[in-house]
């Protein structure tokens, strides 16, 4: 019985190199999951169907799925469709992820500003992969992880291949006849497994790996520019440029677009057309456009959606991280209204082990990393963001603004990718954008505890979410 892959549906037009194939396959190989491993008897060639209880053998694409539900929920983003994932096997009490599963799509967009990854930025990419192959979702404890290592090189200097693919050895040595043009590797990146040392396997395993997820990204054009949305396709008809210029950044553009929209009296409009792979139609027409002008704070009615603010186009992200209430509704739902407000965070010189900021709705974000050791990118970024001299900045001082903040999604193709906010607290687009309302007019009244400032200035009706749920429905794509 094959073992190992999943025939997923690409959403990259890049995804045919050999390095982004075998960094995929890897992305799909159940092996490396605790229950695999217990089970296989030390032989990783064992078959699934000589694995008790089957089901509880993951890999990542078992929580950032694509279409393996597509007959009932259509494509996925990469991500599941749980507020908080399930775990195949409990750990240390868990039977469920602390977070929602983010959407990988787009994590290596040329719009990109950093590499930081997760809700709370607490890796880079390369630490982000290897950190999942040994993390819970696999079924692994922390104090776990030379073991995990440990089988991770094992898998991949004993794997003997299956009916559809060679073994790991000759793929990475690349020069046997049999292999496959789509995955023979260019010289430069071939590896004999036998000279390698254990770590520098796995530094190559996550080399591959980070390779395939760079690669995970919306639909491009031969330029370079997004083009699969219909949002995409409004901006083409109408002239108007569909990513920054040369030395543009992303926020130049979005400011330069912004002005084209105020410009735009007579915008050419798209008829709506059936998506497949959402079962759903998309067009861009007059409730569209409505919405893209309270999105861009640009509506005759006076609707001012903020949204462009920290949704910076063309990826609609600007990848900061911001507090929109969802820490403190969570919270106090538990707690009684008004209890995150009288909760103690500590300071930076009383803070212990992250994980207790987790527990009963008390999730920090990105408190939790920011200035600590070994999470220099994190924090020379939020410097970079939130200090006007980021080289003289007290990090004691920056800490409490930290609280509840989380990093912003992009909001590209948000129908593959429910339910939203970290939590997976609202189940659609409407929930979430009622939560906005909501909290705006709470932030105003200041009853939010270290609020966006941009929710101070959000003022949208019911009028105006219908229109805005139409414009980020015109972000979707549909992945052939």
């Amino acid at each position: 019985m094959k073992i190992l892959i999943l025939a997923l549906i690409s959403m990259n037009v890049f995804a045919d190199s050999p390095m982004v194939a075998l960094g995929e396959r890897i992305f799909n190989d159940v092996r490396f999951s605790k229950h695999y491993f217990q089970q296989s008897n030390n032989n990783v060639n064992t078959g699934l169907d000589e694995i008790v209880e089957p089901e509880k053998v993951v890999s990542c694409s078992t929580c950032h799925m694509i279409d393996q539900s597509f007959d009932d929920l259509g494509m996925r983003g990469y991500n599941d469709f749980e507020a908080r994932t399930t775990l195949t096997l409990p750990v240390d009490g868990m039977t469920r992820s602390l977070r929602n599963t983010p959407s990988l799509v787009g994590i290596g967009s040329q719009y990109s500003r950093h590499n930081i990854s997760h809700h709370d930025g607490e890796l880079v990419h390369s630490e982000t992969y290897l950190g999942n192959f040994t993390g819970p979702h696999m079924g692994w404890k922390k104090e776990e992880k030379e073991v995990t290592l440990a089988n991770i090189v094992k898998v991949l200097r004993e794997d003997n291949g299956d009916q559809e693919y060679l073994s790991y050895a000759t793929l990475f040595l690349g020069i046997d006849p049999a292999i496959p043009d789509d995955m023979r590797l260019p010289e430069e990146w071939r590896r004999d497994i036998s000279k390698l040392s254990d770590s520098e396997l796995i530094n190559y395993m996550v080399e591959l790996g980070t390779t395939y997820l760079f690669n995970i990204d919306f639909e491009v054009d031969e330029s370079g520019h997004y083009i699969g949305s219909m949002y995409d396709r409004f901006l083409k008809l109408n002239n108007i440029d569909r990513g920054p210029s040369d030395n543009e950044t992303v926020f130049e553009y979005t400011a330069r677009i912004f002005r084209e929209f105020q410009e735009l009296k007579d915008p050419k409009l798209i008829s709506k057309e059936f998506f497949p792979n959402h079962k759903k139609e998309f067009g861009f027409g007059q409730q569209e456009w409505n919405g893209l002008k309270v999105f861009f704070n640009i509506s005759e009615n006076g609707g001012r959606g903020m949204c462009i603010q920290c949704h910076t186009a063309p990826l609609f992200t600007d990848q900061s991280f911001h507090n929109v209430a969802v820490t403190q509704k969570a919270y106090d739902q538990v707690n009684g209204e008004g209890s995150f407000a009288k909760l103690e965070v500590p300071e930076l010189k009383e803070r212990n082990e992250y994980e207790v900021y987790f527990l009963e709705g008390k999730d920090l974000g990105v408190w939790n990393f920011f200035a600590r050791e070994g999470k220099g990118t994190l924090t020379k970024f939020i410097k970079s963001e939130f200090c006007r001299d980021p080289s003289d900045c007290d990090e004691a001082w920056l800490l409490p603004f930290m609280a509840a903040r989380f990093k912003t999604p992009s909001l590209r193709n948000l129908g593959m990718s429910e339910p939203y906010f970290h939590d997976g607290s609202a189940r659609t687009i409407e929930e979430t954008l009622v939560h906005y309302r909501d909290f705006s007019e709470k932030v105003r009244m200041g009853e939010v505890v270290n609020p966006a400032p941009q929710m101070r200035m959000m003022r949208i009706s019911d009028q105006d979410i219908e229109d805005l749920k139409a414009f980020i429905d015109s972000l979707n794509e549909n992945y052939e």
